[in-house]
């Protein structure tokens, strides 16, 4: 195919799925690309490190930007905006990129404001569930402006019908194994949270659950958190914490901060908890869960009801009955084994990297 895609992020550093998700889209192996950051960062370097050559283009006040979006900011940030699309559109026509591969909320509007200026083509790569009426009018004009748009999953539109010019393409990661040794859950249960610590990723919900799964006690239980709080959630993560130190399991807790490795991510945990109580686009800890062999019990939000099948290849949990009913299921030998074994055979079949890139290639097609 050979055609030349400049991505763009919005961030310069892994956030969370979406950012993920741009390291896989960079190996494709059937294009060539280059990718566009806001400063230097993880996210460069990454790219640098597996050969991708980097722009480095200042958003200025675009980075300011912040969800729930409203309309108003785009005037606010406007002039740095134009500069910073305009920077953009030089790289991809001197460059003679075929498409900007716009990821993420400040650069899709970056990139419908360089396809304004002309003689470039663009792609909206939507990863994110609009949450008011501002933020859906975003995505209505997105859509007008772009030549493709990308849905991650088809709860990422708001609409009933999708616009002619999108496509939903879900994610795919790699796969490392072909086949799972034998695991078991252990004596204590090794649960793990993976991902930001916000209010959306429902660490509340599940710090609440686990009191009355230490109230039980029949289950003794150890959580790891892998991920971060970002400077404005201090708040909510104290009260995390406080719930944990009142239901008197604070010391079975362990804060490990933003985890790189991937194998390092999953290691050690014998259960993946998603409690994520606002809508999921997609889910990449879903599948990265199953991929590692590692069960999965996600709240029923957004497109995780999608990918896991309850009691088939993870658990689906809203109360805390039904949470500790997956647990004891999950504390049988032969039940964990298996739910391990189809998840890993649902991954291999639906989410591979190859699959990914088929959709995408046929899409820049």
């Amino acid at each position: 195919m050979n055609r030349r895609v400049l991505f763009l992020s919005a961030v310069p550093f892994f956030k969370g799925g979406a950012e993920k998700a741009l390291i896989s889209f960079l190996k494709n192996p059937d294009i060539s690309q280059e990718l566009v950051v806001p400063s230097e960062g993880a996210l460069a370097d990454s790219a640098r490190a597996l050969g991708f050559p980097v722009h480095v283009v200042d958003y200025g006040q675009v980075l300011n930007i912040r969800r729930p979006f409203k309309i108003s900011s785009v005037f606010c940030v406007f002039r740095d905006a134009w500069v910073a699309a305009r920077v953009i559109r030089k790289i991809a026509r001197d460059g003679k990129f075929h498409y900007i591969h716009a990821n993420g909320l400040k650069v899709h509007a970056l990139a419908c404001l360089a396809k304004l200026m002309g003689g470039v083509k663009i792609i909206c790569h939507i990863h994110d569930i609009p949450a008011t009426v501002q933020e859906k009018i975003f995505w209505f004009f997105v859509s007008k402006i772009a030549d493709k748009i990308i849905l991650v999953s088809r709860y990422c539109w708001y609409g009933a019908t999708i616009p002619k010019n999108a496509t939903i393409v879900i994610n795919g990661i790699e796969i490392h194994n072909t086949a799972l040794p034998l695991a078991h859950a252990q004596n204590t249960l090794r649960i793990g949270f993976i991902g930001r610590i916000h209010p959306n990723k429902g660490l509340h919900l599940l710090a609440q659950w686990l009191v009355e799964l230490k109230k039980n006690n029949t289950i003794p239980f150890k959580l790891f958190v892998r991920g971060e709080a970002a400077a404005e959630q201090a708040n909510y993560l104290a009260a995390i914490k406080q719930t944990m130190k009142d239901g008197g399991y604070y010391d079975d807790c362990v804060f490990e901060g933003r985890v790189e490795k991937y194998e390092d991510i999953y290691k050690n945990i014998d259960i993946v908890v998603m409690p994520s109580v606002v809508d999921e686009p997609f889910g990449l800890v879903a599948i990265e869960s199953f991929e590692r062999g590692v069960p999965c019990i996600a709240y029923p939000s957004g497109a995780l009801p999608d990918i896991i099948q309850n009691g088939r290849n993870g658990y689906l949990c809203k109360t805390i009955p039904e949470f500790m009913a997956a647990l004891t299921t999950l504390q049988n030998p032969e039940i964990y084994q298996s739910i391990r074994k189809q998840a890993l055979k649902d991954v291999q079949a639906l989410y591979s990297i190859d699959q990914l890139y088929k959709t995408l290639n046929s899409v820049y097609a």
